[in-house]
């Protein structure tokens, strides 16, 4: 869980930052977090963050 929470604090900042790229890594990293505990819900939430600044990555 300590990983979870210095991810998020770290996408927090980049999200601030409006560094679109990190937040992107940082959310796919939190998708794997969630899926490898079987969170379907948390893992689909942070999946659609990822796409989303994925997308403004372009």
């Amino acid at each position: 869980m300590k990983q979870y929470q210095n991810w998020l604090a770290q996408y927090l900042i980049c999200r601030r930052d409006n560094d679109h790229v990190m937040a992107a890594e940082l959310a796919e990293s939190i998708c794997v977090f969630w899926q490898a505990r079987g969170d379907k819900t948390e893992y689909s939430k942070w999946q659609k963050v990822y796409q989303d600044h994925l997308q403004q990555t372009t």
